[in-house]
């Protein structure tokens, strides 16, 4: 059971990067 938790608390770090990155790209895009 804990390494399912570790993995979906890695998953969920990984999501929040990529969403973090689409944000800043689009903000990016937006300004130009």
């Amino acid at each position: 059971t804990e390494d399912m938790v570790i993995a979906i608390l890695r998953d969920e770090e990984g999501h929040r990067r990529l969403f973090e990155g689409f944000l800043r790209e689009y903000e990016a895009e937006g300004r130009t």
